[in-house]
């Protein structure tokens, strides 16, 4: 029994590979639906790889062409932002980094198979669809490893991993949207934790170069995860963060290496923004803003328009069962509470803080990995509850029916990419009797968009 137990998250981790396969198989690439993989701001993520293989054009002079070619009115996105007398991408290089090996393998394929060399052509959007499972999967796998070196039980460990692949947003932004950069961000900050826990074990040179090298990374994906380097307090606890001190104290050259990694990969963005625009430095993201002073705090948690808990109750459940850990591990609660309350603080304050046409709070996706590791170790405090022990499966198995209903009704547009509130919200709210039908009981939000 106790064999079979410590084989249960690795069942569970390939499990959630064979479905989200599946999914992808008849869900993605039948008929013309795979002309959406790679859709929307995934769009100018996804754009630096054919700009500089295929066109080599970082004007992106071909965009009008591929718009008319494969997207429809519907889908209509220019991720082209002007500025000055030219127009560049407007999203950073980091996606298109992790997305570089499936693109050269698409780009293999569509030559091999006589399919249009342009970049988005059939072999080019499986690609990336591929690599939205590949990187899920990644980051799930070392969620794995995590629990493991946090003490995590198998039994609640392989739970939180189909719980976290079916019940959160993760599975649609694996799936669905998988040229967005949140499902990147996701495995890049599980490596994080996973190489951050090691490193507050044995504070080697290496380990560190390592963390440094992700930092940078997760950086080009997405400038705010620079969040990160904060959670090092979380992921370390307290005798890890005092090795790190004791570490760094009698080698503080150390500082200058890792800082120079990290500054080697903004380098990297800056120098692409030269080769675009002749200007080392840019903001392509017009009238928004960051404001710190007024966030948008309870819209982003509980809003029917967005709001994360409202969407992704999984991620309510964590919070709400790690507050044991204020008795258990004090350390950890504090650390890792106070570490979300910074990452909804700041990305509440953007000034479009519900991130234009989403499901859920799509920016969360990127920190679930956190969300796990608090649900795991407080979980691991309570395995001695009976309660627990029957109730918490429980719930989080209601919480990926819902999750699942909902994402099945964002993908038919019952549930509004933009404009929902709680008339509409609670008009189909679990309604499962309706998701075969052809009337949309939301459908005044279609006509009214």
């Amino acid at each position: 029994m106790g064999q079979l137990m410590r084989r249960f998250p690795d069942a569970c981790l390939a499990f959630i590979a064979l479905v989200y396969l599946l999914f992808v198989i008849n869900v993605k690439f039948g008929k013309d639906r795979w002309k959406d993989i790679i859709a929307y701001d995934g769009k100018g993520y996804y754009a630096y790889l054919p700009a500089l293989w295929i066109y080599h054009d970082l004007q992106f002079n071909f965009y009008p062409a591929i718009e008319a070619k494969y997207y429809t009115a519907a889908g209509y996105f220019d991720y082209r932002e002007k500025v000055g007398d030219v127009r560049l991408n407007k999203f950073s290089v980091g996606t298109a980094v992790m997305m570089a090996p499936f693109f050269l393998a698409g780009d293999l394929f569509a030559h091999a198979s006589g399919a249009a060399i342009d970049g988005w052509s059939f072999p080019y959007q499986a690609a990336i669809s591929i690599a939205g499972i590949f990187y899920a999967l990644l980051g799930l796998g070392l969620l794995r490893r995590i629990f493991t070196l946090s003490g995590v039980p198998d039994l609640p460990s392989g739970l939180i991993l189909l719980s976290l692949a079916f019940g959160t947003h993760l599975f649609y932004y694996a799936l669905n949207e998988p040229s967005m950069s949140h499902v990147y961000s996701f495995a890049a900050i599980a490596a994080w934790i996973y190489i951050g826990q090691q490193y507050a074990r044995s504070p080697d040179r290496s380990r560190m170069f390592q963390l440094a090298f992700l930092l940078g990374l997760l950086i080009v994906i997405r400038p705010v995860n620079g969040m990160v380097l904060f959670s090092l307090l979380f992921i370390a606890d307290r005798n890890g963060w005092l090795n790190i001190m004791s570490s760094l104290k009698s080698r503080p050259w150390r500082f200058v290496s890792f800082g120079s990694i990290v500054l080697g990969w903004m380098l990297f963005q800056v120098l692409l923004n030269y080769a675009q625009s002749g200007s080392l430095i840019l903001y392509t993201y017009g009238e928004q803003r960051l404001d710190l002073l007024h966030p948008h705090l309870f819209d982003f948690l509980l809003s029917y328009r967005k709001g994360l808990f409202i969407y992704t109750p999984w991620c309510l459940l964590a919070v709400l069962v790690s507050f044991v850990l204020f008795r258990d591990d004090p350390w950890r609660a504090i650390s890792g509470i106070g570490f979300l309350v910074l990452v909804i603080w700041v990305l509440s304050s953007w000034s479009l803080w519900w991130y234009g046409g989403s499901f859920s709070s799509r920016p969360m996706v990127d920190y679930l990995p956190f969300f796990a590791l608090l649900l795991g170790v407080a979980w691991s405090a309570l395995r001695k509850n009976r309660i627990v022990r029957i109730g918490l499966p429980a719930v989080l198995f209601l919480v990926v029916f819902v999750n699942q209903v909902q994402t099945y009704q964002y993908r038919y547009n019952i549930i509004h990419w933009d404009s929902m509130d709680r008339e509409h919200y609670f008009r189909v709210f679990l309604r499962v009797d309706q998701l075969g039908q052809k009337t949309n009981p939301n459908a005044d939000l279609l006509e009214n968009r």
